[in-house]
């Protein structure tokens, strides 16, 4: 049921997918090739939309800007507040590995 509300995807390898949940704040990794599903939480209820994978690190986006950082070592979290004064709906993120940025 928690995979049913799915934002963000990245492709690991041939048998594993990660995936975050649009509401929940968790981030799933499947294996496609028995169907099983570990989860890590990363933050309250929300509206998150894109999953980025970087050499060390998930990076995910909410609705709003702001991102979370997840380590891949210690599953340490870090949050990053996007402050504007207009409201803006983000819907994508990209990581631009030569430059190592988001």
């Amino acid at each position: 049921d928690d995979l049913l509300e799915i934002s963000g995807l990245a492709w690991l390898d041939s048998s594993l997918v990660a995936a975050i949940n649009d509401e929940q704040g968790k981030l799933y990794i499947v294996d496609l090739s028995n169907g099983s599903a570990t989860s890590t939480k990363f933050g309250g209820k929300g509206d998150y939309e894109e999953l980025v994978k970087t050499d060390s690190a998930w990076f995910i986006l909410e609705s709003d800007g702001d991102v979370h950082e997840v380590s891949m070592q210690s599953n340490e979290h870090k949050k990053y507040k996007f402050d504007l004064e207009k409201k803006i709906e983000f819907e994508s993120m990209v990581w631009y590995k030569k430059l190592n940025k988001l």
